[in-house]
């Protein structure tokens, strides 16, 4: 199965839920499989693909997951964790937000 797949090999995916669901893609926000895919040890990141022309905002993305999916502060900080260490920055960026993540 891919999602077996993802979750051994550790490959992060970047997800948009808000802009699933305004394409059609899922239904809803609950019926979003990044929860499913968060909890079989999928990495995932929450992304938002054009916060101008659908009107969310990061923070949104977050919050809309949290509420959809009775996420607490230690699933967001886990989420938020994975998107720090998959992205392309370099150590010196990452480090000083790690540490600031760790510490919210």
């Amino acid at each position: 199965m891919v999602m077996d797949l993802l979750a051994k090999r550790r490959i992060p995916l970047g997800i948009c839920p808000t802009s699933n669901v305004t394409l059609g893609v899922f239904p809803s926000l609950a019926r979003h499989p990044i929860d499913r895919l968060r909890r079989a040890g999928v990495p995932v990141s929450i992304n938002t693909d054009d916060p101008a022309l659908l009107g969310v905002r990061l923070e949104d993305e977050y919050a809309g997951c949290a509420v959809a999916f009775g996420w607490g502060a230690e699933e967001v900080r886990g989420i938020a964790r994975t998107s720090i260490e998959a992205s392309f920055a370099p150590p010196a960026t990452k480090e000083p937000l790690l540490a600031a993540l760790a510490t919210w």
